[in-house]
């Protein structure tokens, strides 16, 4: 239910009981936005579920910048993976793989929604390639297990798993420090 319906709702209902339980789910709401739960939501105005272009921009391991066939720019969030802050061990060099990856070709983004900060949320490929998957197997980024549990389709979600599994075992990129931090502690702690 969209927030305007549950004030809608507060406002409109009859008697203490139904303001009580209106206000009860606007509480809960709000809640769940501030804890992030709700920051996927529908893109919208998009014109179909996914996105082409050219990458021109790098931000982080987990964020690029699109250049679409009519030159509208979109921020693009990996969807299901986390990399290293910029400030944190492996931060610089999840980018540069990103970079090396993606920037100055042609990707697909297969639109999954929108974050709280307004970029596209997606699953990105290049010729092919599961761009999330290949910083998970360079041992640059968690797979972010709290929102893949509830958004990413079971077979990915275990290849994910298996990816991150086999690059903490070989001890490659981040998971060659003893005790790597997590970029949400990390987030976390900052706050």
């Amino acid at each position: 239910m969209r927030l305007f319906e549950l004030l809608l709702r507060l406002f409109t209902a009859r008697g203490w009981a139904g303001r009580l339980s209106a206000l009860a789910a606007l509480a809960v709401a709000g809640y769940a936005l501030w804890q992030g739960e709700l920051s996927a939501r529908p893109l919208e105005n998009a014109p179909s579920a996914s996105l082409q272009g050219r990458v021109v921009g790098v931000q982080d391991g987990d964020t690029l910048e699109l250049l679409d066939a009519s030159s509208q720019t979109h921020r693009v969030r990996l969807a299901f993976i986390d990399a290293p802050e910029h400030a944190q061990h492996y931060g610089t060099r999840a980018r540069q793989h990103l970079a090396q990856l993606v920037f100055g070709k042609p990707i697909t983004v297969k639109v999954n929604g929108e974050d709280k900060y307004g970029r596209v949320l997606g699953e990105v490929s290049q010729a092919g390639r599961d761009i999330s998957a290949e910083q998970l197997a360079a041992g640059l980024a968690w797979h972010y297990v709290h929102y893949a549990q509830r958004d990413q389709a079971p077979a990915h979600f275990q290849r994910y798993q298996q990816l991150q599994t086999e690059a903490r075992q070989q001890g490659v990129g981040l998971w060659q420090q003893a005790r790597p931090q997590a970029p949400w502690d990390y987030r976390q702690q900052r706050r």
